[in-house]
């Protein structure tokens, strides 16, 4: 037999026999093998014993068969193992790019052949290369052959190796061609002068790519700038980047441009910034009111230069009332004075100038007038009044002492009021405002006019609620007859506080043996039992206070 080494071999004694159809046994063994081989029947006694053919070579067993009663001769087998041929593996190298018109060098060096004791030969074929190529290989069966790449594109070769048995599986390789880039060139546009402060506009459009076909990106960067400056790009890939220039000084930036394979070399840009002369701004100060005759002190101070440049100042007259001999102390001073001498309007222009340049004037307006004198408030007189009742406040009697008077406004509050009042003013701000006195005690309350123009100095007044007696009433003279009925009536007693009362009636003349009936209500009553006069008397109480007598007359015929 001929195995592959590594298996397992199954020998076969079954065609043995025995001439007088006796029982046979078997009897295998090794008469050869190779060196070094381990094989051994799995059973030696067998028909059909195995044996693992470990290493290459022949093994020779023979076989011995027994009647029981005598040995066969021995018969010879031989089984020849070898390892069996793998097919070689073909690498033609890796993909190459490669610049157009240079010749290409192929690498099928590693390939390989498993069984390691095998030569190989090469085939090289063009699978594909590019329309109008005249590509040739220079040896298609050496392992490193070479061709001319003579036109852009790719070249595709296929290599196949073969071991002296079998051949190999393709493997291919591809070649791109292409023109050799040319690096682009960058220019970051023309140096620049500007405004600090103002936005500057890079400009990247003349950059180039001396290959035409390629499109450019680009990448700008600050290589210096004004210590401080925090000026940064808008977008530093764009052609044309903007920035603010926040400083005085040189801004340089390089732009290099890329077309998409390599990058150009920096080109540089100078931006120079400076802050420009701007005119200065005249600030002739607040309009002012004054008294005519007052020293006007007029205020440059808030004027100013956008660049710090030292101030010369201008005053000028553009208006004052006619006949005004009003003239500047010194009209080139920051703070020059005059005298309003009439009343109206006093308009003055201030220009300054930074040395270079003068500002746009600014005016000024003083208005000077006769001084108002401050009105005088009159609360009107003190009062006494009955606790809980209404009390009117007088201030007509404030006046505006000015020639010719001005109207007066009125506010009216009160300073102090009894501990509990809750008395408030009708209208604070009437002439004759009205409040109840709601408790006993002093009311205070301060009185300010205005002109339209200037508070009164404060008048007080004092209001003082006190309790006052009541006040009887015991009714007008009756003349009744014997025996008639008499009702008096003290209805009419009243307490200036508005208390409520309490009667006391008594008989003062006539009275013996008559019976006052309700005493002490307001309409008490008897009988005129005699002829004569009945005179009766009347006192009242509001709670705190007798009200003086008060009689009645009641004449009986």
């Amino acid at each position: 037999q001929d195995v592959a080494t590594g298996s397992t071999v199954t020998l076969d004694g079954s065609g043995s026999f025995d001439a007088n159809g006796d029982t046979i046994t078997y009897s295998w063994a090794f008469t050869s093998r190779p060196d070094n081989s381990t094989a051994t029947l799995s059973d030696a006694s067998a028909a059909d014993p195995t044996f693992f053919a470990d290493l290459d070579g022949s093994y020779v067993l023979n076989l011995i068969v027994n009647d029981g009663l005598a040995d066969s001769d021995p018969d010879k087998v031989t089984i020849t193992a070898t390892t069996p041929n793998s097919p070689p593996i073909a690498d033609a190298g890796a993909d190459q790019s490669v610049s157009t018109n240079t010749t290409v060098t192929l690498n099928g060096s590693g390939s390989s052949d498993p069984d390691d004791a095998d030569s190989l030969t090469y085939n090289w074929t063009f699978s594909s290369k590019p329309i109008g190529s005249t590509a040739t290989l220079s040896d298609a069966s050496a392992a490193n052959p070479t061709f001319f790449a003579d036109l852009d594109g790719s070249y595709v070769l296929s290599l196949v190796v073969n071991d002296g048995k079998v051949n190999s599986a393709s493997d291919a390789v591809i070649i791109t061609a292409a023109t050799p880039n040319s690096p682009p060139v960058a220019d970051a546009g023309v140096d620049q002068s500007v405004s600090t402060g103002a936005t500057v506009t890079l400009d990247g459009s003349g950059s180039s790519d001396p290959d035409d076909a390629d499109s450019l990106t680009y990448k700008w960067t600050f290589t210096s700038k004004p210590i401080g400056s925090t000026a940064a790009l808008s977008d530093a890939t764009t052609e044309k980047p903007t920035f603010t220039a926040d400083l005085d000084g040189s801004y340089i930036l390089n732009l290099v441009v890329n077309d998409g394979s390599v990058d150009s070399a920096a080109d540089a840009v100078i931006i120079s910034a400076a802050t420009p002369n701007s005119p200065p701004v005249a600030d002739a100060g607040a309009d002012q009111s004054v008294s005519t005759g007052a020293t006007v002190t007029l205020d440059g101070s808030g004027s100013s230069d956008p660049n710090n440049d030292p101030l010369t100042y201008n005053w000028t007259f553009t208006s004052k009332p006619i006949g005004s001999t009003a003239a500047l102390s010194d009209a080139t001073t920051e703070k020059p004075t005059f005298t309003a001498d009439l009343d109206g309007s006093y308009i003055l222009s201030l220009v300054v100038n930074d040395g270079s340049v003068d500002s746009a004037a600014d005016s000024v307006i003083i208005t000077a007038a006769t001084p108002n004198s401050p009105p005088i408030a009159d609360a009107g007189a003190d009062q006494s009044v009955a606790t809980n009742t209404t009390v009117t406040l007088d201030g007509s009697g404030s006046f505006d002492p000015d020639a010719d008077p001005d109207p007066l406004t009125y506010n009216w509050t009160f300073t102090s009021k009894p501990i509990g009042s809750a008395a408030t003013l009708s209208d604070a701000t009437a002439e004759n405002p009205i409040f109840t006195a709601d408790l006993d005690g002093s009311y205070i309350l301060s009185l300010v006019v205005n002109d339209g123009s200037d508070d009164s100095t404060a008048d007080e007044v004092i209001i003082t609620a006190s309790n006052l007696p009541p006040v009887a009433e015991a009714g007008p003279t009756q003349n009744v007859k014997i025996g008639d009925p008499v009702t008096l009536d003290g209805s009419r007693s009243y307490d200036p506080n508005d208390d409520p009362l309490t009667y006391s009636w008594s008989f003062i003349e006539g009275g013996v043996g008559v019976t006052l009936t309700g005493g002490t209500t307001a309409t008490p009553s008897f009988t005129a039992i005699n002829a004569g006069t009945y005179i009766l008397e009347l006192i009242v109480n509001d709670g705190t206070l007798d009200s003086d007598p008060d009689s009645v007359t009641i004449n009986s015929r």
